[in-house]
């Protein structure tokens, strides 16, 4: 079940946008802070909070058919 989260997770990534995928992944496999990802990738604290809540959005739209009935 880890496995396919994973799996679902890394397949979403690989659809978004370079910048958000890049705070995303600087923030939950890095272990950055939004602030210390978004220096990083040269924005301010407020533009990467603003990205990482798009990105998470873009992230839930991605993975909700994995939670359908369907499936």
């Amino acid at each position: 079940m880890q496995q396919d989260t994973a799996r679902e997770i890394r397949e979403a990534l690989v659809g978004m946008p370079e910048k958000e995928r890049g705070l995303v992944e600087k923030v939950y496999l890095e272990g950055l802070t939004i602030e210390q990802a978004g220096i990083q990738l040269g924005m301010t604290k407020g533009w990467a909070s603003r990205l990482h809540a798009r990105a998470l959005g873009r992230l839930r739209e991605s993975l909700a058919h994995y939670d359908s009935p369907d499936r």
